[in-house]
C-alpha cells in the first residue's frame, strides 16, 4: 500500500492543480438571483481528480454542522440547507484514518423545494471550497477560469491612497 506522507503533499498539489479538460468548465445564468453568472467545475471532475490522484483510501470528507431552514415560497415549502465540511488527506490504516492534510471547515449553502436536493447542494458547494483548497478547480475562485472576470478586472479603475 502506498501511504500519502508530509513529504509527498507538495507533489500531490501539482497534480491535483492540472488544468481540466474544457468539458469541466459548467457555466450558470445566475444574474437574476446572484447579480452575476458563475463558472466553475463541474462536482463530480472535482471528485474524479480527488480520486485519481489520491486514491479512493486517501481522502474524505466529514459534516461538522447542518442547518435547516424551511420557509414557504407561495403554496410550495423551501429549505435552505447549510454546512461546514472538512476534507482529510491521509491513509486508511486498519480501519482508522490517520490524517496528513486538512482543509476546511469551509461552508456551503443550497436552497431548494426538495430538501434532499438542498443537502446535496450544500455539500457540493462546500466540498468544492474544501477541494480548491488543496487546488482542486481553484480556477473558479481566483477569476482565471474564464475571460468575463479578467476583462471586468480590467476595466477597474486605479485607486491611489496616497497622494
Amino acid at each position: 500500500m502506498n501511504l500519502i506522507t508530509p513529504d509527498k503533499l507538495d507533489q500531490l498539489y501539482r497534480d491535483l492543480t492540472a488544468p481540466f479538460n474544457p468539458e469541466a468548465v459548467q457555466r450558470a445564468d445566475t444574474k437574476a438571483t446572484k447579480g452575476y453568472d458563475m463558472t466553475g467545475i463541474g462536482y463530480q471532475y472535482i471528485v474524479n481528480r480527488l480520486n485519481e490522484v489520491l486514491g479512493l483510501s486517501h481522502w474524505h470528507y466529514q459534516i461538522d454542522d447542518v442547518r435547516v431552514v424551511e420557509s414557504p415560497v407561495g403554496d410550495v415549502k423551501s429549505y435552505e440547507v447549510a454546512v461546514t465540511l472538512v476534507l482529510w488527506v491521509g491513509n486508511w490504516v486498519e480501519g482508522r484514518f490517520e490524517p496528513v492534510a486538512k482543509r476546511g471547515p469551509m461552508p456551503g449553502s443550497s436552497r431548494s423545494t426538495s430538501l434532499g436536493d438542498a443537502y446535496k447542494g450544500a455539500v457540493t458547494n462546500a466540498l468544492k471550497k474544501c477541494a480548491a483548497l488543496l487546488g482542486v478547480g481553484k480556477e473558479a475562485y481566483e477569476g482565471t477560469l474564464d475571460d468575463d472576470y479578467k476583462a471586468a478586472e480590467r476595466d477597474l479603475p486605479i485607486v491611489r491612497t496616497r497622494p
